[in-house]
């Protein structure tokens, strides 16, 4: 007499054999949830925000005036809301690489040719050039690789000084459409941009090049509705220009002067070189008749637009300082005005003609305003990746082997004074609590303080990060993929969370490598995709199981407005070739197909189990049935489908197609199996590795299993989308009940 029972379902542990698993593990365990303890599906997916692109590596929710924007990307992007409190201008700044919309330089270049390269600094792009040029109209043209760049080129004829007329539009998928409003021809006229940029014909450049750190700001551009591939700027200010500022009637006493550039949104960067007004013995002391007068000021580049003081003027502000000392000898640049300088255009004469009179005198030095805090206000660099924000208001970023810091509650200026270069190239960025987590292509670094001028170092264990878009800020701490498992960086240290279930050797087929990752629910949701494997797995630590699921989702984020966790995926449910933004286990009318795999169990002599019975939730069933009648799910997509071309939809030009090729009597109508609900299970038994039986269950009676042979080894599997709540075998009817 024998009989094995199931009553807990848990996920996987391919690190114990197979016949020596816990009762509540499981061989196999895609998508299907362990938090009950009963076999139960995900619901798929329901999209939301329709997407025209076929790739994406990352998106998020913009919040501003209580609207909320779906910004997305094929690259790799890192996001933070501004540090400062109530930000009139609800910014959202954010770091990524390479392929991030822009507005830019359109250059021409004479006599290029198809296959031609051309070297601009340290990058080497190929020209890959329509076969007969671009035609009036559009033509989409896609990238092509290069050494170190990817570049989209279009040939376009030469008419009359400028050429024809020429705009660019990014496709978020890896193309670019070029719209032309006359015909081309090869070899006269090229234009290039590159991959991924969003182009405008323009004489200066007026966005940011790429990869560089940049903020969001709504309708910065001036009224209409939000556009994140043209409302944003690099934030700060640069340094005002290097040259000395010319003066007339200084006198004996010293004085120095500098200024700098404000942007319409109070970013001040640093000063420009000191400009001294000391005369020679003999001439009059300063006083008010001999005011100072300032002049050689340079206008800022064109091309920091928010660095005027209204949108579409051509008025740069800028602040004007003085040394002044107190009484006991402390010297600083105080404030003396803040002005628009009145300006028609790039080095205009009045520009160039422009000056300021200072004339408040030595002994007035209280009328004027604060000190000059910004000196060593950098910009941010070009490609700083990982962005994150400190709860001490500062943000941190990364670029190669080095850390990048801002001023606190300053997040337009880097000083390069917070610069800490590490030993390793920096994978990964996390924070927890004040912590900062560096994952490195080897160690693993903590920083932790107050300030980014006092920060502590700590250097743990050998752990090379697996993959960027996998480093996740946990509940309580950071975790990402290593060669040995998941790690998880906590106050109490690094912690291999995985080490219980899983060898090194058994993430093999979890291609590690490409895997990017969201936390939510006190969960790892993470995504991997290579040529012939793709899928994803759930490592539930409040649950403490891991399952996995088939599937790729291209990226994950958790959404600010509800909570919920979005994934970029092809419609499950309604258009499963086009990628939607979609609100993850959310359809309750369309279900997955759990896949679950028992351990094996191991008889002490063999034996033939001659019943079994599968506990369904049949109320599960009737209620999704009853959730579809009441919502007219069915009617209103088979409404869709008949309406595009009832003739075709049941197929009835039978004489028109191949026997072999068409399905008889087929149709592409909805059932309640198109939208993920079955009746039944399907139950699979083995006994020593072979399958002995199967069925499809449809309730929970009792039903007989083969007779006629006898084995030690025994394993059984169910797939469904119905809740079940246990699974049991017996060698006798007597036994079950």
């Amino acid at each position: 007499m024998a009989k094995i029972q199931i009553t807990d379902f848990k996920g996987i542990m391919p690190k114990i054999a197979k016949d020596k698993l816990p009762g509540n593990m499981a061989q196999i365990a895609n998508d299907m949830k362990t938090a009950s303890g009963d076999l139960v599906a995900y619901r798929k997916s329901s999209p939301d925000v329709l997407l025209a692109g076929s790739s994406y590596k990352t998106f998020f929710e913009y919040l501003e005036g209580g609207n909320n924007h779906w910004v997305y990307y094929d690259a790799i992007v890192h996001w933070c809301r501004s540090p400062i409190a109530a930000d009139s201008f609800e910014r959202m700044y954010f770091t990524g690489a390479g392929e991030l919309p822009w507005i830019g330089l359109v250059t021409f270049i004479d006599g290029m040719t198809d296959a031609e390269t051309l070297t601009v600094g340290a990058d080497v792009y190929e020209f890959d050039i329509a076969e007969n040029g671009v035609a009036g109209g559009n033509i989409t043209l896609g990238t092509s690789a290069t050494t170190t760049a990817l570049l989209c080129a279009a040939a376009l004829v030469a008419e009359g000084p400028t050429g024809p007329a020429v705009t660019y539009t990014n496709n978020l998928d890896g193309t670019v459409t070029v719209t032309a409003d006359t015909a081309g021809e090869v070899g006269n006229l090229i234009a290039f941009s590159k991959s991924g940029g969003h182009i405008a014909v323009a004489t200066t450049q007026i966005g940011r090049d790429d990869g560089v750190y940049s903020a969001f700001v709504n309708d910065l551009q001036g009224g209409g509705d939000f556009d994140f591939t043209t409302d944003f700027y690099n934030p700060g200010a640069p340094a005002a220009a290097k040259n000395t500022l010319a003066y007339t009637n200084g006198g004996t006493g010293y004085r120095a002067y500098f200024y700098t550039y404000v942007s319409r949104y109070g970013e001040e960067g640093p000063p420009s070189a000191i400009c001294e007004t000391v005369d020679a013995v003999g001439t009059p002391e300063w006083d008010e008749a001999s005011s100072i007068v300032l002049s050689v000021f340079v206008e800022p580049d064109d091309s920091d637009e928010h660095l005027k003081t209204v949108v579409g003027s051509a008025a740069p502000a800028i602040r004007i300082y003085r040394t002044s000392t107190d009484g006991d000898g402390n010297s600083a640049f105080l404030l003396v005005a803040e002005v628009a300088v009145d300006n028609t255009g790039p080095n205009s004469t009045a520009w160039a003609a422009y000056e300021f009179t200072d004339t408040t005198d030595a002994g007035e030095d209280g009328l004027l305003g604060a000190a000059c805090t910004t000196a060593l206000y950098d910009r941010a660099p070009n490609d700083l990746t990982n962005l994150q924000g400190h709860p001490n208001g500062f943000f941190v970023a990364s670029k190669d082997n080095v850390l990048y810091f801002s001023e606190p509650f300053a997040p337009w200026a880097w000083p390069e004074d917070y610069q800490i270069p590490i030993d390793s190239e920096i994978v990964g960025l996390g924070i927890y609590g004040s912590t900062i987590v560096v994952a490195t292509d080897g160690f693993i670094y903590t920083f932790s303080g107050p300030h980014p001028a006092s920060l502590y170092k700590t250097k743990l264990s050998f752990q090379p990060c697996l993959s960027q878009r996998a480093v996740v800020n946990t509940d309580d701490g950071v975790m990402f993929p290593s060669l040995e498992g998941f790690q998880h960086v906590t106050a109490a240290g690094v912690q291999n969370i995985t080490a219980s279930m899983f060898k090194p050797e058994d993430w093999e087929d979890y291609e590690l490598e490409t895997m990017h990752g969201t936390w939510w629910n006190k969960a790892y949701y993470g995504f991997y995709k290579s040529v012939d494997n793709e899928g994803h797995l759930i490592i539930d630590m409040l649950n403490g199981a891991i399952t996995t699921g088939v599937g790729y989702h291209y990226a994950g984020h958790v959404a600010l407005m509800d909570g919920t966790f979005r994934t970029i995926v092809n419609s499950e449910i309604t258009a499963p070739s086009v990628l939607y933004i979609s609100i993850w286990d959310n359809d309750d009318a369309s279900y997955r197909m759990y896949s679950y795999k028992s351990p094996m169990y191991v008889l002490e002599k063999p034996a033939n189990f001659k019943v079994a019975q599968i506990i369904m939730d049949k109320e599960f069933y009737e209620a999704v049935l009853a959730l579809v009648a009441r919502e007219s799910t069915l009617t209103t997509l088979n409404t869709a489908e008949w309406t595009a071309d009832p003739y075709e939809r049941i197929k009835a030009p039978f004489n028109d197609y191949m026997f072999n090729e068409q399905d008889f009597n087929g149709d592409s109508l909805y059932t309640l199996g198109n939208l993920g609900i079955q009746a039944h299970v399907n139950f699979t038994v083995w006994a020593d590795g072979e399958i002995k039986f199967t069925k499809q269950v449809i309730d929970s009676n009792m039903f007989k299993l083969p007779r006629g042979f006898r084995d030690k080894k025994w394993e059984f599997g169910v797939d469904g989308m119905i809740p079940v709540k246990r699974i049991t075998v017996a060698t006798s009817t007597e036994e079950i009940v």
